[in-house]
């Protein structure tokens, strides 16, 4: 970002309650850049200035424009040629392109990523190499102002020619999505990023022209950036919902500090709402320096893992400014090889939502490391034949828009709801209603109860407990539903409370299960609560709060069997369990 050179100024980045406001006034006279996706404006103030923004009511937050550190890659010994440029040769293809089946995709389900465009927020893009003739279909530079693509450093294009490039001159396939189109936006100097020249870039890919109205943004924006974790990052956190709520799917590299261990993924894929991606080599080893473990704000342990998913990011051949070739590592190569992956399946199915794409490259992904997910492979290595075929098989399954989701019947059980890939605590079931099921006069008000009871253990970093939701809708009924936990944590599934399934975790692990939600009658809400918290707090071994709970329901409803039977079951296991540790 151009700012203005004032000593004694700082850049800062303003995010508004509701538009400028009475706020304004404060930055008459001064050069700012608007922000309207986010409602934000960067400038630099002097620090009064700073001060008296952040006591104005229009003003949300004023936060500091910080560097987002740079790129994650390193360039490899181009020297003498590798066993993997050999055998690259021989194939026809990157090593990489061959690990996730690429071609295979190509050949078998006939997609190459044609009519999806796919962002770049990086150096730039040398478009004179004819395999970008004609493909690049937006730029912007947010650095320099220059009108036409260029790219001094060559990060960009090498991850432009992963996405969506073709052959070099030796006839090896580099390229993912080798129909996709290319939106670029250079936003990176020689001193890396600013958050200010990220988001200004990410908004530009997902909307060229400013207009919502036309569809000539990017379906899937690559961000091969980052830097040192940060306590929190509400700025990229406010960006990437919003992306995701316009449908744009962004991936982000985890960064290249796992030389220096555990929980060193950067910011901003270190962020829950971030699709995160590490590093493997040609052995399906994470690449040394691929950051991983835990996420954490502060000293708060995190309810998930990171990376997400791993790519190809070790000796990868793509193309550089001049034209040339060169073979780079890092996670900043991993992440496009997964950007190419989400062009072929939003390819296969046009309507494909970022939640969905996100679980089928996560669910289809070949596992590494324990074959559980794991903080240093996520959910393993993606695969592109089995995501772009789930994707088409889904197209093929989806009803038509204008129909009405169907309600599930009493007792039924499915999973109604998609895959939780992280975050118990946003989880609620969403079950399609009809107008009319809710407008009845017979349909009763009712509550969703995740029926998990969980005991937090803090032996591991990272782990975390089931947040439990309610959510008052539709009649009563039983549902299937995905839930995922957490390093150190030991779950037991109720209801139903046979058979009682315990599973400890490993370290370093996330294990999913399927749990049962049900749906109470409205009248019945108060005694299905109060039972489910009991048989809850028997399984945490909290005995008295459990007794004192049936007691409740024993006194109130002792005619009516449906509770007394199940609130006496609850008696009879108290007496069989054992003493409550601490008198709980």
């Amino acid at each position: 970002m151009a700012m203005l050179e004032n000593p004694g100024s700082v850049p800062v980045l303003i995010i508004w309650k509701q538009g400028r406001g009475t706020g304004s006034t404060i930055l008459e006279g001064e050069k700012c850049r608007e922000f309207p996706l986010l409602g934000m404006t960067a400038t630099q103030l002097p620090s009064e200035k700073v001060q008296r923004l952040a006591a104005s009511r229009a003003v949300r937050s004023v936060l500091l424009d910080s560097g987002e550190g740079s790129s994650d890659a390193s360039q490899a010994a181009p020297e003498p040629p590798s066993p993997v440029a050999l055998e690259e040769r021989g194939k026809g293809v990157t090593w990489g392109l061959a690990a996730i089946e690429a071609e295979r995709t190509w050949k078998e389900l006939g997609v190459t990523g044609q009519g999806v465009r796919v962002g770049i927020v990086d150096s730039g893009i040398d478009a004179s190499n004819p395999m970008f003739s004609s493909r690049v279909v937006g730029w912007k530079d947010f650095i320099s102002g220059a009108s036409a693509p260029g790219d001094v450093h060559g990060h960009g294009t090498h991850i432009a020619g992963t996405i969506a490039g073709t052959a070099t001159p030796d006839g090896v396939k580099i390229g993912v999505a080798p129909g996709a189109s290319l939106v670029i936006a250079r936003a990176s100097h020689d001193n890396g990023f600013t958050t200010s020249s990220a988001i200004a870039a990410m908004e530009f890919v997902a909307d060229p022209d400013g207009d919502p109205s036309t569809d000539d943004g990017a379906r899937v924006v690559n961000c091969s950036f980052s830097n040192f974790p940060k306590e929190d990052d509400p700025i990229f956190t406010e960006c990437i919902e919003r992306l995701s709520a316009r449908n744009v799917f962004v991936v982000f590299s985890a960064g290249n500090n796992g030389q220096t261990g555990a929980d060193s993924v950067g910011s901003p894929g270190v962020l829950s709402c971030s699709f995160t991606i590490g590093a493997v080599g040609s052995d399906s080893r994470r690449w040394l320096a691929s950051s991983y473990g835990a996420a954490h704000l502060g000293n708060r342990p995190r309810g998930y893992l990171k990376p997400d998913v791993v790519g190809p990011g070790n000796d990868i051949l793509s193309v550089l400014p001049g034209p040339a070739t060169g073979r780079w590592n890092g996670t900043s190569m991993a992440t496009p090889h997964i950007a190419g992956v989400a062009a072929l399946m939003f390819q296969a199915h046009p309507k494909l939502t970022v939640k969905e794409a996100r679980e089928i490259i996560e669910d289809t992904c070949t596992p590494l490391g324990d074959r559980l997910k794991s903080s240093e492979y996520g959910a393993g290595l993606v695969n592109a034949y089995g995501a772009v075929k789930r994707a088409a098989e889904l197209a093929k399954s989806a009803p038509p828009a204008v129909s009405v989701p169907r309600l599930l019947a009493e007792g039924d059980e499915a999973l109604a709801s998609n895959n939780l890939p992280r975050a118990v605590d946003r989880f609620i079931a969403v079950i399609g209603l009809s107008s009319a099921d809710l407008a009845g006069e017979t349909a009763q008000r009712a509550m969703y109860s995740l029926g998990l009871a969980y005991a937090q253990q803090w032996n591991f970093r990272g782990a975390v407990g089931c947040f439990r939701k309610m959510l008052q809708i539709a009649p009563s009924g039983s549902y299937g539903a995905r839930a995922q936990f957490q390093v150190g944590l030991a779950y037991r599934r109720t209801p139903p409370r046979e058979p009682k399934e315990i599973v400890t975790l490993m370290e370093k692990a996330i294990r999913e299960f399927d749990a049962l939600i049900k749906r109470h009658a409205g009248s019945d809400l108060v005694p299905a609560a109060l039972l489910e918290k009991a048989g809850c707090l028997v399984t945490l071994q909290k005995r008295a709060q459990a007794r004192t709970l049936v007691d409740q329901v024993l006194g109130r409803w002792a005619d009516r069997p449906e509770y007394a039977g199940p609130a006496r079951e609850l008696l009879e296991e108290l007496a069989e369990a054992p003493a409550d540790p601490l008198g709980q």
